[in-house]
Parts: structure tokens; sequence; C-alpha cells
């Protein structure tokens, strides 16, 4: 019978955890004492948890899971290891779903994991990706398309993190067969970047006199989404800036600042020339 347990740090759970991370990993070794003092010294004010994976009375693998720091903690770092004898993928899942349930104490928006190039990481591997994508036929066409089963966020990095390769193997069903054996298509996907943008368009008009500083000023609206679908994501990493029409100011610098962070716009009192002013902003 397969059920999972929480994990409560004896020193048998540290040695069976050490005997299968063994098991598993290819160019380490762990060893339980090490392990042990550095659970008891973890932080304990973010989430740091574990899951175990019983056969019967046997442990046959383990979720560590751990709540990332500052800006990372809403992020969740995270491994699953299965003995081998038992590394279906149905049991990894069971892991990962159960530690789905737990981190949703912490609003969790990214889960990341370590995956070698190695066979006892080819469940897990397929574990990821099966969580990410699915292949769905097309009733009318018959033809398939690789759907999304979550919301991606291009990011700075995303141009070498979010780069994927599917080997989807293609199998024959008519008799006598079209091909045999089957076939493998390989296809490389890069996520790709859509363009932000501003809630309101177009921006509206902003009425202030010279002596007034801004930041922001009233009835400015720069509030700005990334083109993520993510609602919870969608204002990651942007950035704010002035293109055109800043006129110069009585000091013989533009009139008007940008915060990159935020988009308020400021001026230096008395500075500005009066006028209406026609900013074009990025």
């Amino acid at each position: 019978m397969i059920n999972i347990q929480r994990f409560t740090s004896t020193d048998s759970e540290f040695k069976e955890i050490a005997i299968i991370s063994n098991l598993v990993e290819h160019d380490c070794i762990t060893h339980y004492e090490d392990d042990k003092e550095s659970w008891f010294h973890r932080d304990k004010s973010l989430l740091h948890d574990r899951l175990l994976l019983y056969l019967n009375d046997s442990l046959i693998g383990f979720c560590s899971y751990n709540q990332g720091q500052n800006e990372n903690k809403r992020t969740i770092f995270f491994d699953i290891m299965v003995d081998p004898k038992y590394s279906k993928i149905e049991y990894q899942d069971l892991l990962y779903q159960a530690m789905l349930k737990n981190i949703k104490v912490i609003k969790c928006e990214k889960l990341l994991a370590e995956v070698y190039e190695h066979s006892n990481y080819s469940n897990f591997e397929k574990l990821l990706i099966n969580n990410q994508f699915e292949l769905v036929q097309d009733p009318v066409l018959k033809s398939y398309r690789i759907k999304t089963l979550q919301e991606f966020v291009y990011l700075d990095d995303s141009i070498t993190q979010d780069s994927f390769t599917f080997s989807i193997q293609i199998t024959s069903a008519t008799n006598p067969k079209v091909f045999d054996p089957s076939l493998t298509l390989t296809l490389s996907v890069n996520l790709s970047n859509a363009a932000p943008s501003f809630d309101e368009s177009p921006l509206p008009t902003i009425q202030a006199t010279v002596d007034q500083t801004g930041n922001p000023f009233t009835g400015q609206d720069t509030l700005s989404k990334n083109g993520s679908a993510s609602s919870t994501r969608n204002t990651e990493q942007l950035k704010w800036s002035i293109v055109s029409g800043n006129p110069t100011g009585a000091n013989g610098q533009p009139s008007f600042v940008i915060d990159a962070t935020n988009g308020n716009l400021s001026q230096t009192a008395n500075n500005t020339p009066s006028g209406q002013h026609t900013l074009v902003l990025k």
C-alpha cells in the first residue's frame, strides 16, 4: 500500500533519506549527519519541509522543498527522489501533488527544480514537463498541438531559461503499419515575448503648476502590464522611460524625470517652461 507521511526528523528518517539520495544521485554522496545538521540549522521563519513516500512500511521516496528568501519568498525550490527500483512517474506525481497542496500557504508563484542528464532523473524530468504541457488533438483536423498547462512570464533570463525540447513518439495505428518501428519527432521551442502595455490608453492628461514636484502628479496613471497572462506575475520586471517630448528646463536639464521602477513622473519646482507638453512614455 502506498501512502505519504510528513517528515518528523527522526534519525531513522534521516538515514533512509540518505540511502535513497545515494541511490539516485550519481556524482556525490549524502551523509545523513550533514543532512541532519543542515535541517536543524534551517531558517525556521521560512517554509521548509519534506514528504515521505512509503510502500507498505518501507520508505521508497521523498520530496524536499523550501521557500526562497526576500524577493524569492514566493518561490519554492524542490527535489523529488524515488528509489530507482520503484521509480514510477505515478509515485513521483503523488509527492508532487501533495507538495502543491502544502505550499499554497505562501501563495507560491514559481517552482524551481534541478534535473540532470542521467537515467535516474528521467521520470522526474517527464513529471516536470507533463505538469507544464499536454498534447491535444484537434477533433476535426486530427492534428496535434502542444498546449501549456500553466501561465508563463517572459523575464530577462527567459532567452536561456525558457527553452524547451519535446520528444514526441509517433506510432502507426493502421494495419499493416505505414511505418515500423515508431518515429520520434523532436521539437525545440523558445518562450516568446509579448510587448508590455499601459493600463490606460491613451494616457490621461495631467494638469500641474510649475511649482509642483509630482512623484506622482495628481491624475497620473502609468500602471502597466508586462504581457504575461498570469494575473499574479504580470507586473514583474517592468521599467519606464521618457522617449521624447521632454522640454529643457531653466537649469538646462530635461524638465521631467520618470522613476524607472514605478513610472512616477516628477519635476524640479519652477524649472519647467510654461505651456502644454506632450511626453511619449515607454
